[in-house]
């Protein structure tokens, strides 16, 4: 994987031309050439595994591009010499993300499957809540006694005014998806009428069901609830019209689009799981908020003075301990850690000490 630092060893040239000085011409500046390898590579044993373990975070790009330019021995790199090189990293990608990564989640969730406990007598309780939900879920259907709302229930339930109700929320996502950026007025226009249109569809919604199931409707049914987030973020929008917060708000009609998903019998046992998995959800990321605490303190305790490098910088580094759990975060999310771990790892002389008083 070596190449020339600078110009004028290009390919057929290799370690025997890659010699003397050059000119950087944006800077005017002269610096020595040097045949240097890149800062991960498979040269020994850890540098290999250091830059497997890149890979295996999705880094892989760089390598194998390296690995695909490879010509000869003290020969420079040429694009695509040795493009079948690349299989190693798709093998790898398989095996090691795909595959090996899965498997130990796996292992994970199996563990705590089994610490959750699995008796006998855990799966009949397990059997007795979910016969509740259902019955809570049929008793929210039950709705007033009188006959003018047990005429509106009926209308409620035709699967006409289901159809007519789901048309509504397809039209209005589908205006959403039409909107632009410089926009003509007439189709501004046209597109408040639309927004409007929806909200008074929404409202008259929402107390034909009132009417029809009583006030405990809300408190009943979950997608009731969802439609008066929906109408109240609607409100709010029109309230604060001219304001990011207000588009914001607005923009939550688009979660009508879960009620439409799930009609699809098959999407709506998907939608309700995720909903009963909430609560564990909260166990889960106050555990991953502990291990982010603990690696951002330790984090600024090692690198909070380290000189800024390629990404460690005034948008990445470790000084205080908010900068070090964003910087934590961004890495999670993806950011360039390997980059990040080539600037913590500068030594002298390209760094020097901080002593006691120096600023």
């Amino acid at each position: 994987l070596f190449s020339c630092s600078g110009p004028g060893a290009e390919y057929p040239g290799g370690r025997l031309e890659c010699s003397g000085s050059y000119v950087e011409s944006e800077r005017g500046l002269l610096f020595p050439r040097a045949w240097e390898t890149p800062d991960h590579n498979f040269d020994d044993m850890w540098g290999s595994w250091v830059t497997l373990f890149q890979c295996s975070t999705s880094k892989f790009l760089g390598p194998m591009q390296d690995a695909m330019d490879v010509t000869s021995l003290h020969q420079s790199p040429k694009e695509w010499q040795s493009g079948e090189n690349a299989l190693f990293f798709v093998a790898f990608i398989v095996v090691a993300k795909l595959f090996v990564m899965n498997l130990f989640v796996g292992f994970i969730v199996d563990g705590f499957n089994a610490n959750q406990g699995k008796s006998a007598a855990d799966k009949k309780y397990a059997r007795f809540v979910r016969q509740m939900l259902q019955t809570r879920a049929l008793n929210a259907n039950k709705g007033l006694e009188n006959a003018y709302s047990k005429w509106l229930q009926r209308l409620v339930e035709h699967r006409y005014y289901q159809f007519a109700s789901a048309l509504g929320v397809a039209a209005n996502a589908g205006f959403m998806l039409a909107d632009h950026a410089n926009a003509s007025p007439a189709f501004r226009q046209i597109l408040e009428a639309q927004n409007l249109g929806f909200t008074l569809m929404i409202t008259l919604e929402m107390l034909t069901a009132l009417v029809a199931y009583g006030p405990l409707y809300l408190s009943r049914d979950r997608w009731a609830i969802l439609d008066a987030l929906v109408l109240l973020g609607l409100y709010l929008g029109y309230a604060l019209q001219e304001g990011q917060f207000g588009q914001f708000v607005k923009a939550l009609r688009l979660l009508r689009v879960l009620k439409l998903a799930a009609a699809i019998k098959p999407v709506r046992t998907v939608l309700e799981t995720v909903l009963q998995s909430l609560p564990q959800m909260v166990n889960i990321f106050a555990v991953l908020f502990i291990q982010l605490f603990i690696f951002a303190v330790i984090a600024m305790q090692l690198f909070s003075t380290t000189k800024y490098g390629k990404r460690l910088g005034p948008t990445a580094n470790f000084e205080t301990w908010l900068k070090s759990m964003g910087t934590i975060y961004q890495i999670i999310f993806g950011d360039e850690w390997q980059v990040m771990m080539d600037d913590t790892s500068v030594q002298e002389p390209a760094c020097t000490r901080q002593f006691e008083g120096y600023q």
